[in-house]
């Protein structure tokens, strides 16, 4: 864990394109929010894992730090699920679905799944802008400013964050 902190750390700071480190992070958020026992979270994995272009640690980190936060989406996922779930327009579909041996498996009949999947984009969207904001305004305004400050430098002395600072320095050269 601390040495993906540290990672986190170099590309935050480094030249690492904004918006990649930004969607990697939001992806990551998602992810942790998503519940994991169906086919649409395994789908995802996948797609993470071998095709999607973006900055791993950003994501592992993002994944783990909201993955420990208790889920804030579900509840908005829930009363969503709850709407399209007891919409009648839709009971012959989500009949048929649940009945096909291959939409059992996406667990649709989950209230806070099939939420979750109606709130994923514009939900990533928001995520991937605020992450956005972050890096760069931490990037451009507060790097520096926060690298001259006192409570910074104090901080650099404890002897457990100066051993991360040179272990991110030996895998800077490496």
């Amino acid at each position: 864990m601390l040495k993906l902190i540290v990672k986190f750390l170099k590309v935050i700071n480094s030249n690492a394109a904004i918006g990649t480190v930004a969607y990697s992070m939001a992806l990551g958020a998602l992810m942790a929010q998503y519940p994991s026992a169906n086919i649409q979270w395994i789908g995802l994995l996948v797609l993470v894992l071998f095709i999607f272009k973006m900055n791993f640690q950003a994501f592992l980190l993002s994944f783990i730090v909201f993955g420990l936060i208790p889920a804030f989406l579900h509840p908005a996922a829930n009363a969503i699920g709850n709407v399209l779930l007891a919409n009648p327009a839709y009971k012959d579909m989500w009949t048929e679905l649940y009945n096909s041996p291959f939409g059992y498996l996406t667990g649709f009949y989950n209230t806070v799944i099939l939420g979750m999947t109606a709130l994923f984009i514009p939900a990533f969207l928001i995520l991937f802008i605020l992450f956005l904001l972050f890096v760069k305004v931490y990037r451009e305004k507060l790097r520096d400013k926060v690298a001259q400050s006192k409570p910074y430098k104090v901080f650099v002395k404890i002897p457990l964050i100066s051993k991360m600072l040179a272990l991110a320095s030996k895998l800077h050269m490496d």
